[in-house]
């Protein structure tokens, strides 16, 4: 038999379980329970009332499983905490962990002779406007020449990794370093510095 405490009287106490749910699985798991027991007794009754058909306990139960397995286990991949995992079990869900990420080796690899390589990353909290950058510069032989960091107070994050770069090309000019190695995590400032016209017009004008 079925053993999962209920602790609602209201259906706004049924609404704060829907939110509880981490996963989607299990989200998917408390609307179909809810609609699968106000099915089954929506059933029961007329078969009670129209049919003299009597109660069947066990039957109800298994069927409000049936349907709520069923739903669920349509549910895409998603991760769950030990509340919803256990959860899932009672109901006779299969839990689909999501696929693992692939996982790419990245080596640091150092710039020819006499060039230095400037590592740069960006960081922005849209829309406040919190957003930063920095970077670190290396010569050839792999040794420290450098660190920036500064804030830029810009909202787009777009605009943030291109005032980012732009910024680490000043930063470079003013070292005197002029053979760079710039290189960044963002595809957008790569595309941008072959092509200038996918830059915003607001952006080119600064």
């Amino acid at each position: 038999m079925l053993r999962i405490s209920a602790p609602f009287l209201y259906w706004d106490d049924v609404k704060k379980i829907f939110t509880k749910a981490a996963s989607g699985q299990c989200k998917v798991l408390h609307c179909a329970t809810v609609i699968s027991v106000l099915n089954v007794i929506w059933q029961t009754r007329n078969k009670v009332r129209f049919q003299n058909i009597g109660f069947d306990v066990s039957f109800s139960i298994s069927s409000i499983l049936d349907c709520v397995s069923l739903a669920a286990n349509n549910v895409v991949a998603s991760y769950l905490n030990m509340h919803d995992f256990i959860l899932l079990k009672s109901f006779r869900v299969l839990f689909r962990p999501p696929k693992a990420p692939r996982i790419v080796e990245v080596m640091w690899q150092p710039p020819p002779r006499n060039w230095v390589k400037i590592n740069c990353d960006e960081a922005s909290v849209s829309p406040s406007g919190n957003s930063a950058c920095g970077g670190i510069v290396r010569n050839s032989e792999g040794g420290f020449l450098g660190t920036y960091a500064i804030r830029l107070g810009l909202s787009s994050s777009l605009i943030v990794e291109l005032f980012g770069a732009i910024f680490t090309i000043e930063f470079a000019h003013e070292n005197n370093w002029k053979s760079l190695w710039l290189e960044t995590d963002s595809m957008a400032v790569v595309k941008a510095f072959r092509s200038p016209f996918l830059v915003p017009w607001h952006t080119r004008n600064h």
